[in-house]
């Protein structure tokens, strides 16, 4: 699990694998909304803290 845990900076928590969100699309204003909707019925701050690219 140490290993794992160098993978993933500790401030950012985005993956520190070079290209690893080259090919991920970004989401969209909608789906952001609907998983902080979700969040929010489970009574979290915020969605789970990963960096996704966002649709402007």
């Amino acid at each position: 699990m140490k290993t794992l845990s160098t993978l993933i900076d500790e401030d950012t928590n985005k993956v520190l694998i070079d290209g690893f969100y080259e090919n991920v699309a970004p989401i969209s204003k909608d789906v952001d909304a609907k998983r902080r909707e979700i969040a929010a019925k489970v009574k979290l701050e915020e969605p789970v803290n990963v960096p996704l690219p966002t649709a402007d």
